[in-house]
């Protein structure tokens, strides 16, 4: 369920589906990792798209870009 999360969380805070924004393969490892780290730590369930959202945040200005 909390990867059922990871991936809305993901695809409406990333909005990679869009086409003035590309991001690599390593986006998607990433957001992984950031999902199994926030599924460990937080205590409970609505916490995790805080979670995610900060966790993700590096990853999002690292492997994402706009495209003009």
């Amino acid at each position: 369920m909390k990867i059922i999360f990871a991936s809305i969380a993901l695809l409406t805070l990333v909005q990679c589906d869009k086409p003035n924004i590309r991001c690599k393969k390593q986006f998607y490892e990433c957001a992984t990792t950031c999902s199994d780290i926030c599924a460990r730590t937080i205590k409970r369930e609505y916490e995790f798209g805080k979670c995610f959202s900060i966790c993700g945040k590096p990853c999002r200005k690292e492997y994402c870009e706009n495209i003009k």
